[in-house]
């Protein structure tokens, strides 16, 4: 890996992580986002095992459903989670859709925020932790897809407006393969029909998501900001969260 490669990787990881790494010149690129997604799958994964190994299926669930979230959540200074809950608070006060996606929710002493709030990471640790005692694997499923929506959704954009980050066309389907190669390398090196199976399903509710969300853009904002980036992305790994469940 060069160290252009290298500064790629670290400019696009600075768009999602708290602790900002060294880019240099570089600039983002949405090729690499399913590579976060594929680092941080196999960071959960091999945790996982690892407390699976040492202190079995029940206290490694436990583990990582305290452990896992708190830590995704601080490393990426919780900005999915809190877009996603202003967005949520924000419709069911009955704002439009499009307002909601690009405007934050003005800080007020207001329940609904919280409960979501914490109602979105208690879901979030559940998951976690049925996923680590059970699947682990299911992990790099998780967040590579997650990731992948968010690649083809920053670089989505209408005719009339400009994406958040291109692809040059003859990267377009890079990201894909990538994701398509996770998945898998994943699903058969695990050597499971439980993996394989969660690959097949995790890959369906994917192509799924990523439609619904692009018809979102197409109807409420014509592209994507960072805060949509941040609301899709978090509501796609929590649906892919629970898809993992079903086969864990």
């Amino acid at each position: 890996m060069n160290r252009e490669l290298l500064c790629e990787l670290a400019a696009t990881a600075n768009i999602f992580f708290f602790r900002k790494f060294d880019a240099e010149e570089a600039e983002p690129t949405a090729v690499l986002f399913p590579v976060i997604g594929i680092i941080t799958g196999f960071f959960f994964t091999l945790t996982a095992w690892t407390f699976t190994v040492l202190f079995g299926h029940l206290t490694a669930a436990l583990l990582a459903a305290i452990l896992f979230p708190l830590l995704y959540e601080l490393a990426t200074d919780w900005n999915g989670l809190k877009n996603l809950t202003s967005y949520l608070a924000m419709r069911a006060d009955n704002l439009p859709a499009a307002h909601a996606l690009t405007k934050k929710l003005e800080p007020e002493q207001k329940l609904t925020p919280i409960f979501l709030l914490v109602s979105l990471y208690l879901l979030r640790m559940l998951a976690f932790g049925m996923i680590a005692g059970h699947a682990p694997a299911v992990f790099l499923f998780v967040f590579t897809g997650a990731y992948q929506i968010r690649s083809e959704l920053a670089a989505y954009a209408s005719e009339e407006e400009e994406p958040l980050l291109e692809i040059p066309e003859e990267k377009r389907f890079l990201p894909r393969i990538i994701t398509a190669a996770a998945f898998l390398l994943t699903a058969f090196l695990s050597f499971s029909l439980k993996a394989i199976a969660a690959g097949i399903l995790s890959a369906v509710v994917l192509l799924l998501i990523l439609r619904l969300q692009e018809r979102s853009i197409q109807t409420h904002t014509g592209r994507i900001g960072l805060r949509q980036l941040h609301i899709y992305g978090s509501s796609a790994e929590l649906v892919l969260l629970f898809t993992g469940i079903i086969v864990s």
